[in-house]
């Protein structure tokens, strides 16, 4: 089901960010958003298309509520991204 889907198991930092320029899509499932603020504009500025995901759950009045997000990039795309992304 997961075919040619690679985990790197290391984090992107200002150091290493360049490395994904080697890729040809980027799948973006991290929880920092200091690192989101790296990766990003590093994809944008390098025409990468990526999916970012995200989620958030809540207790409100002792229930749960929650929240799934994706947001797509593409070479062209006008979405102010950093308005969407957190």
């Amino acid at each position: 089901m997961h075919k040619y889907i690679t985990a790197h198991p290391c984090p992107v930092t200002a150091d290493n960010v360049q490395d994904l320029c080697s890729f040809n899509f980027v799948f973006i499932c991290v929880d920092n958003g200091s690192a989101k603020a790296r990766i990003i504009p590093f994809l944008q500025e390098n025409n990468i298309p990526f999916v970012d995901v995200g989620m958030s759950v809540e207790v409100e009045n002792g229930s749960l509520k929650g929240l799934c997000r994706t947001t797509t990039y593409y070479k062209g795309s006008e979405a102010p991204l950093p308005s969407l992304i957190s």
